[in-house]
């Protein structure tokens, strides 16, 4: 058994294992005025007290001086009957045999309610670092989420917009290749070579050399490519990664629809089967 596993060949234990996509806790620091982050979680900043938008003047909030126009008798039965019609537990036969003794116009009011909202999260980012500059720390503080100045979108309008926090980032070794920009290939535990499927790792198959393998029983990883590890997709072996805070500032249009109506009990009542 040892002599068949010293036959894939052996692997470099300088070449570490693939460790976790993501960065472990406690290995981030922490940054001024975005503590809380805990694993995946997007901490939710509310706006601070003095944030207080001014509401804007919108004509559309007026009740409109509506006049209701004026309908027969014949438009009003073509309305009750599709009406009806629409509904599969009523019948449309009552409303054309209707007699009419009295039209009143009723005005039906629709409220549209849109709520502008604006909320900032942020979470941890990482890229490849390949030289590119750092902004760390050392150069100031990092603004509060609510301090840095985004353009605004169009009113009502939904929009996501992602920045980088100013002054968050900072280098450190990729935490999957653990620095060394290569992991050990996991199909063949880095040995490069793997045995044989087809033989079972014998060279012989029904008395006959293994036409698979050519009968040394074991076959090139495909995975690696028989080099017995693989490059970092993380770090794109870089070795090395830039940490940095990323906000996400959400605009959403809430919409919320109300309709007040008069009531229709007593129709329900008459065109129901």
């Amino acid at each position: 058994m040892d002599e068949k596993e010293d036959d894939l060949g052996t692997f470099d234990p300088n070449i570490p294992e693939e460790g976790p996509s993501a960065p472990p806790p406690g290995w981030l620091d922490n940054i001024h005025g975005y503590q809380g982050h805990i694993g995946d979680d997007n901490p939710l900043y509310p706006p601070p007290p003095a944030y207080n938008p001014q509401p804007e003047q919108d004509r559309n909030t007026l009740v409109p001086n509506v006049r209701v126009p004026t309908v027969s008798e014949d438009v009003a039965r073509e309305a009750l009957v599709k009406f009806a019609e629409s509904k599969w537990r009523y019948s449309a036969k009552p409303a054309r045999n209707l007699t009419f003794k009295d039209l009143k116009a009723i005005t039906v009011y629709r409220y549209r309610l849109e709520t502008y909202t604006e909320t900032r999260t942020s979470a941890w980012q990482f890229e490849p670092f390949h030289g590119q500059a750092v902004d760390g720390p050392q150069f100031g503080a990092s603004p509060p989420p609510w301090d840095i100045q985004v353009a605004l979108p169009q009113r009502f309008t939904d929009m996501v917009v992602k920045v980088r926090v100013p002054h968050s980032s900072f280098v450190k070794n990729c935490h999957t290749c653990h620095g060394c920009g290569r992991t050990r290939c996991r199909a063949c535990f880095g040995r490069g070579m793997k045995r044989c499927t087809f033989c079972h790792g014998h060279g012989r198959s029904r008395n006959k050399r293994c036409s698979s393998c050519g009968g040394r029983g074991r076959k090139r990883c495909i995975s690696c490519h028989g080099h017995g590890f693989k490059t970092c997709t993380v770090c794109n072996g870089n070795q090395n990664l830039m940490h940095f805070i990323e906000l996400t500032i959400t605009w959403k249009n809430n919409i919320d629809n109300t309709f007040r109506t008069v009531n229709l009990n007593f129709l329900t009542r008459s065109l129901t089967k």
